[in-house]
């Protein structure tokens, strides 16, 4: 009789525990499973995006799920309490013109500042510093040879050991 109380507790155990686990869902690309709450620990299985995946714990960032036969400790910034849901098509567009703009948007600046340089500003350049902007100017004219700059590197690099055994 003891025994049967003890498999029906169990039982009932059981049931309240799987009710408690909650529901999630992978919202990264990937989501690695490890074998234990660490980065250090063996990786047990990869889940994708979208993938229904049953919380079971939780603890310091981690979160132990299983979804099929995969189960293992992931990140829980990797899940989320909601589905993913599709990009629409202007959405990936407006995505794609912003990350084109992001690349361009530096180099377009570069290019800008270099070919005005420093002539347009050069009053408000040498006003607040003391430098000589004509020296300035003659060093950016200057040409070096590729020959010219090895040779200067290999001088540097042999007065930096010098140094080094002073």
């Amino acid at each position: 009789m003891l025994q049967k109380k003890c498999i029906v507790f169990i039982l009932v155990f059981a049931a309240a525990t799987m009710a408690f686990a909650e529901q999630g869902y992978v919202k990264s690309k990937q989501a690695f499973l490890w074998a234990e709450p660490n980065f250090q620990a063996e990786k047990t299985g990869v889940l994708q995006q979208g993938q229904v995946v049953e919380i079971k714990q939780s603890q310091r960032g981690w979160s132990f799920v299983s979804h099929d036969q995969l189960q293992g400790w992931t990140m829980q910034m990797m899940l989320g309490d909601k589905p993913v849901t599709a990009v629409s098509t202007e959405e990936k567009q407006a995505r794609e013109e912003f990350a084109k703009r992001a690349r361009i948007r530096p180099s377009s600046y570069a290019t800008t500042a270099a070919a005005r340089g420093l002539r347009e500003k050069k009053d408000e350049f040498s006003s607040g510093l003391k430098c000589d902007y004509d020296a300035l100017t003659k060093m950016e004219s200057m040409q070096v040879d590729d020959q010219t700059a090895i040779e200067f590197i290999k001088k540097v690099q042999l007065h930096d050991k010098t140094d080094e055994i002073d």
